[in-house]
């Protein structure tokens, strides 16, 4: 709010306060001249009057609702209608209106804005901007260039702009501090993630349905967000949008594991999205620079994505796979591949059956020290031995090469462990 009132009031002047007494006669002291006395002494005050007070309330609604100038104003434009255009000169715009369009200098494809200058604006005052055209790239620096007007974004990170969002700003002091984003970019903690659940596609051996989401990029540097589903092509090399290729380099290969990798590009804000053998660091292509790995698929003998079906975190494979059939399982630690995603770790969901009475099994993280199981003290197994045939749902957490390991109360030769599935936290907590 400004510190003084908008309004101007008015007061009426040139009214004739003192008229002479009238005692009733007819003289001519008390005929009334319509110039000298209605005109001169009430219409034209009146008049005069009324135009002011006209003219002083539409400065007082411009003031107050910033419709049809730059001015300060009492609500700070909140209800302003139409932006206004400011154009970026050597890193700085002077904003005199509540709600503006930034574009670059000399249309420029991008450029930076380092401060929204006005050294007269109030404290309090709230300001919202967007890019003036989708061509002409604005990053907004966070606590860049010196003086005032320097511009403080909550997640202490660069903001380049993108079609259609906005950023809601308020004045403290001498600087502007970010409020908020849209479309729903406000800034969200490292880590998390919100949707991007997969699917197979209508051409289900090879295509990816990506569902809308958002999350913060693997280096906690951006926020990364889809606004619908986006499909793509595991057997064709990367393009840009959806129905087209997705995988970041070479041919698709038999028997392997691809990372769906969310990108961006800081450029230009575009999201996207590929497939890599990477788990970390997948090849960009040009220009893309930011990126949070979303979830696993594997390729069967025939380089087809094998079905799968994903609820939240949890990946569950259409038909269960076989990891051992009435295998061996020693007292001593034995480790055992599974058909999980490589270079991370997960919990595998596994199922299991021995057939030898009075024995039981445990399973645990390779990197954690496994002792002998038994059926009362520590560890008691997963696997029970009430009977000939025993079976037994289990949760363990893997190492980044897939494994898990298990020991035996003593040696067994008829353990069987089937994987239905795993749950990927996708980076939550890296």
């Amino acid at each position: 709010m400004p510190s003084t009132n908008p309004y101007t009031s008015v007061s009426i002047s040139g009214l004739n306060a003192n008229p002479p007494p009238d005692d009733g006669t007819t003289v001519a002291g008390n005929q009334i001249d319509w110039a000298a006395d209605v005109v001169a002494e009430i219409s034209t005050p009146l008049q005069n009057a009324i135009t002011s007070i006209n003219s002083n309330v539409s400065s007082f609604g411009g003031r107050s609702f910033n419709i049809n100038s730059n001015v300060r104003n009492a609500m700070a434009g909140a209800v302003a209608y139409t932006p206004s255009e400011l154009t970026i000169v050597s890193g700085v715009v002077t904003q005199a209106r509540s709600h503006h369009t930034i574009d670059t200098q000399s249309d420029a494809s991008t450029d930076d804005l380092d401060r929204l200058n006005n050294s007269s604006a109030d404290a309090g005052t709230i300001l919202r901007i967007r890019m003036e055209a989708s061509g002409r790239i604005v990053t907004v620096k966070h606590n860049a260039g010196t003086g005032d007007g320097q511009i403080f974004l909550a997640d202490t990170a660069d903001y380049v702009m993108a079609a259609n969002e906005v950023l809601t700003l308020i004045r403290i002091g001498t600087s502007w501090y970010e409020i908020a984003r849209s479309p729903g970019l406000s800034v969200i903690p490292r880590g998390y993630i919100d949707g991007f659940v997969l699917v197979n596609g209508t051409d289900s051996d090879h295509d990816i349905n990506i569902s809308a989401g958002i999350c913060r990029d693997s280096s906690d540097a951006a926020t990364l967000a889809l606004t619908s589903t986006l499909t793509k092509q595991i057997d064709a090399t990367w393009a840009v949008g959806s129905n087209a290729g997705g995988l970041d380099t070479g041919s698709v290969a038999n028997t392997t594991w691809y990372h769906i990798h969310i990108i961006r590009r800081s450029d230009t804000g575009v999201v996207d999205a590929l497939f890599s053998t990477s788990v970390s660091s997948p090849t960009f292509p040009t220009n893309y620079d930011q990126s949070r790995r979303v979830g696993s698929v594997r390729t069967d003998s025939s380089a087809n994505i094998i079905a799968f079906l994903q609820f939240s975190n949890y990946f569950s494979w259409d038909v269960p796979v076989t990891e051992l059939s009435n295998g061996t399982i020693n007292t001593a630690e034995t480790l055992f591949s599974l058909s999980m995603p490589a270079g991370i770790r997960v919990i595998a969901v596994l199922g299991v059956s021995q057939g030898t009475a009075s024995q039981v099994v445990t399973f645990y993280p390779p990197d954690q020290t496994g002792a002998q199981p038994g059926n009362v003290a520590p560890p008691i197994g997963f696997v029970g031995s009430a009977d000939n045939d025993n079976h037994s749902q289990v949760h363990v957490l893997t190492n980044v090469s897939r494994q898990i390991a298990a020991r035996a109360s003593s040696a067994l030769t008829d353990c069987s462990i089937s994987s239905y599935g795993w749950y990927d936290f996708r980076g939550e907590n890296a």
